[in-house]
């Protein structure tokens, strides 16, 4: 039996925390100890709790600078988060250190977080990546604007790299450790999963690239309940504060469709304001298997693992990014003709007739179909297979 840590330092939402789990327990049931150390633990009892998995708070930096422009690579990512200072890095490094000592793992699982395998730099422990594309970017130097539909000058990509690069090689140099030639060489491990499709990669497919398909769970949550009536049926997981929520809702309780809506944080009397005879809520997440095979159309803000339960069960999308993850993912949903994209910079369209033209558009359908036929062996039980047998052949 071995000591695991799974972990989580960057990102939001409960798709990381529900992405682990089920490879936790797949670990678990092989005889491993598993601790994850988790960014937000505001959903770790409802998703791990039942399990029996054991979780703590991970290291974090809580301070993001005020003064700086929004992130356009991974460098200015890390500047969001504790990097501009070596002597704030270092107590986030220490932190980690600390936390290592006292578990004392022998494998470190990734989901997103660099600083976790920054500390882990010099130690005998071994790393693996589990986490989609945006996560681990490619090598490149510097690495990729992932805002590309913004021209940003060569120049800033390479002066935020060296200067997130110098903090961290004092970091180094101060616990004793091989300073990194780039940025990066920070995201090196034994070995990466991509969990993604090609197609759906952020920054699109990759020659050398191990992927090993999307992490999201088909078969927990809430069974769907949808409106009574004949009407073609629109599943929606949308944020209560996204600019266009009150709008997309008004165009789904005005058509003459079906729609069931999961909007984590909307309270009670909003719910109840809102539903009608053509349109509910779910406060729980649902059963994602169950919704897809269901629905005719699904909307959402383009996170990863919601397009790719759809795209799987060959259903087409409308995709409303709010931010340049969820907008890299809208993009390819474009490219591969399964669906329409509303970007942030946008006027908000006439989401009614932009749905009801949606609905009635067979090539997106087809597209989606396609997608779902080329993937049609994809399986979660062989992916965590595949991932749990790496990490015990290093651990070997």
């Amino acid at each position: 039996m071995s000591r695991i840590l799974c972990a989580w330092e960057l990102g939001g939402g409960y798709g990381h925390i529900a992405a682990l789990a089920p490879l936790a327990q797949a670990l678990r049931a092989r005889g491993h100890e598993v601790l994850l150390v988790l960014k937000d633990l505001f959903y770790a009892e409802r998703i791990l709790g039942s399990a029996g998995l054991a979780y703590m708070q991970a290291p974090v930096w809580q301070h993001p600078p005020r003064d700086l422009p929004e992130p356009v690579n991974y460098a200015e990512i890390l500047c969001h988060v504790g990097y501009l200072n070596a002597t704030n890095l270092l107590g986030l490094v220490k932190a980690w250190r600390q936390l290592y000592r006292a578990v004392r793992p022998e494998l470190l699982l990734v989901d997103h977080a660099p600083t976790a395998l920054l500390a882990a730099r010099g130690l005998d422990i071994r790393t693996v990546t589990y986490g989609s594309g945006f996560f681990a970017p490619p090598r490149s130097v510097p690495m990729p604007n992932f805002r590309p539909w913004v021209q940003i000058p060569a120049e800033r990509l390479v002066n935020s790299e060296a200067r997130v690069l110098h903090e961290i090689n004092q970091v180094l140099n101060t616990l004793g450790e091989s300073s990194l030639d780039c940025l990066a060489d920070l995201l090196a491990v034994d070995h990466e999963f991509l969990a993604t499709f090609p197609e759906l990669d952020h920054y699109g497919e990759r020659s050398n690239a191990d992927y090993c398909g999307p992490r999201f769970t088909r078969d927990t949550g809430a069974a769907p309940h949808w409106p009574e009536g004949t009407g073609p049926r629109v599943f929606a997981y949308l944020k209560p504060g996204f600019r266009d929520f009150p709008a997309i809702i008004a165009a789904l309780r005005a058509l003459p469709c079906r729609a069931l809506i999961h909007a984590p944080g909307l309270g009670v009397e909003e719910r109840a304001r809102l539903s009608g005879p053509q349109l509910q809520f779910s406060e729980q997440p649902v059963h994602m298997g169950c919704v897809a095979a269901q629905c005719d159309l699904g909307i959402c803000h383009a996170g990863h693992g919601t397009v790719a339960a759809m795209l799987l069960a060959g259903r087409p999308l409308l995709v409303v990014p709010m931010q340049p993850e969820q907008a890299l993912v809208a993009r390819r949903v474009e490219a591969l003709g399964a669906g329409r994209a509303v970007y942030p910079d946008q006027a908000p369209p006439d989401y009614a007739q932009c749905v009801t033209t949606l609905l009635a558009d067979a090539s997106l359908r087809a597209a989606a179909t396609a997608f779902a036929k080329r993937h049609a062996d994809f399986d979660e039980a062989r992916q965590f297979a595949r991932v749990t047998a790496c990490c015990e052949a290093l651990l070997s």
